[in-house]
């Protein structure tokens, strides 16, 4: 089995390294030449591709795509069901979530972020300037926050 892995930011190194030792699967990573898009099996990818059906056209052999995200809307999934190709994700998979940290982390740091202007700041340091009045913002101190959104 072939898989072409469109983009591996999310991919620990040892785990790439331990499907590598598979003899069964071959990756490949990023572009590919005309002539590989018949051979591929699967698809891995996280956000940054749109796998729509022009883009899922060009890999007549394909059968998985694998993506780690909850949410499909980068992927045609009537096509792939169309086509019998399997999609895996996490995708109504709260129990194996469960513990993932990051969204909520991240938000938490973009709300840090927009009160304290933190990367400016650090900025100025860096460059060895440091104007602390130009840093002073908002404090948590009495405030309630809200976090709306999908993810």
């Amino acid at each position: 089995m072939i898989i072409h892995i469109l983009e591996h930011t999310g991919l620990r190194d040892e785990v790439i390294e331990s499907v590598k030792k598979n003899p069964n699967l071959k990756l490949k990573f990023g572009p590919l030449e005309d002539k590989l898009f018949a051979q591929i099996n699967g698809i891995y990818t996280e956000l940054s591709f749109v796998l729509d059906k022009s883009f899922l056209s060009k890999y007549p052999s394909l059968n998985y795509v694998a993506t780690p995200t909850t949410s499909l809307t980068h992927i045609d999934t009537e096509y792939c069901s169309n086509h019998g190709i399997s999609i895996f994700s996490l995708k109504n998979k709260q129990e194996l979530i469960s513990d993932f940290t990051s969204t909520p982390e991240i938000a938490w740091w973009h709300l840090i972020e927009l009160s304290r202007n933190c990367s400016k700041a650090q900025s100025s340091v860096v460059n060895g300037e440091w104007n602390r009045k130009d840093f002073f913002r908002n404090s948590f101190s009495n405030k309630n926050f809200g976090i709306i959104g999908f993810g």
